[in-house]
């Protein structure tokens, strides 16, 4: 299991699927504090998912699941969470053609399907209506939450460059992050490249003006 998601508010979420490259990319996908999903968990199976739901304080307002996982499909785990959590809301996800009907999908407690290759700005509004949130139903992408989103940089890119952005020393983000004053600057010159820019102050600069940090 991964433990995920930041400490910002919105719908919270828990997401199942067995491929390990997915759950990165929606981790990912959901981490900017300004994304309104704040994801709880992720995990690979769906028995897994059983046991999280099963403690309120890990229970998500919205199950994210794969529909195709081995040993108990997205299906079975939607039954058996409707069951117990009547209250829980769950959305799909299927990588190919959604072969079942939206009346199976109703009676396993789904509130709706989407396909792997959704658009991350619709699945963001899916999330949001499937938990009765109108403000996630109708967020709006044209702000640097977006744009941060699809950001280049790792995390901890995007913290030395968030705290050189505060003014802070090459020092004291070293001693911030519990790494050395040479790692700082590796983090930092492996931003250039991915920013096309070749000094800190553009670096800083170009992250400002596109919501990056």
């Amino acid at each position: 299991m991964s433990e995920a998601g930041s400490a910002h508010g919105g719908v919270t979420l828990g997401i199942v699927d067995n491929d390990a490259m997915v759950l990165r990319f929606l981790n990912r996908l959901f981490a900017p504090e300004t994304v309104p999903i704040r994801v709880l968990w992720t995990v690979d199976n769906g028995a897994a998912a059983l046991d999280l739901c099963g403690n309120a304080a890990d229970r998500p307002q919205v199950v994210l699941t794969d529909l195709a996982m081995p040993h108990m499909d997205g299906m079975q785990l939607a039954k058996a969470l409707h069951v117990r959590h009547p209250d829980l809301r769950i959305v799909a996800m299927a990588g190919f053609r959604i072969t079942q009907t939206p009346e199976e999908l109703h009676a396993a407690g789904i509130g709706a399907a989407v396909g792997k290759d959704v658009d991350p700005l619709r699945l963001v509004h899916v999330i949001g209506a499937a938990a009765g949130d109108d403000a996630v139903a109708h967020w709006d992408p044209n702000s640097g939450a977006w744009r941060t989103a699809r950001s280049p940089l790792t995390g901890t890119e995007t913290a030395v460059l968030r705290m050189y952005a505060e003014g802070k020393t090459t020092n004291a983000i070293a001693h911030q992050l519990g790494i050395s004053v040479s790692t700082v600057k590796v983090h930092l010159r492996g931003s250039y490249a991915k920013l096309g820019v070749s000094s800190r102050p553009e670096a800083v600069a170009k992250c400002v003006r596109e919501g990056l940090i």
